[in-house]
């Protein structure tokens, strides 16, 4: 995985949250996912992903340490650090776990 194509599968996540396109939001994962629903990340009115680390487990696998920062409507900003999971499909590396 370049760092452009990281790189483009977290800014399209952060856009699709912007846009509230479900579609475009499921793209940059395999299905949906426990503890990291569409539902909850589109009912947030912005979102900013910043990675912080990239662990390469294996050729197909990688965690990434990110810093979301996030506007809830009526509450302000917000952030946290999570991890997420990829994993390469043959559409492109593509997040299987969030934490």
């Amino acid at each position: 995985m370049t760092d452009s194509d990281m790189q483009e599968l977290f800014r399209t996540r952060a856009q699709a949250v912007r846009d509230q396109d479900i579609g475009l939001f499921l793209s940059t994962q395999i299905s949906e996912l426990e503890f990291a629903s569409s539902d909850g990340y589109l009912a947030l009115r912005d979102l900013q992903l910043d990675i912080l680390y990239v662990h390469e487990e294996s050729d197909i696998e990688r965690v990434v340490l990110v810093k979301e920062t996030y506007t809830r409507p009526e509450k302000g900003d917000r952030s946290s650090i999570v991890l997420y999971f990829l994993t390469r499909t043959t559409r492109g590396w593509r997040i299987y776990r969030v934490r």
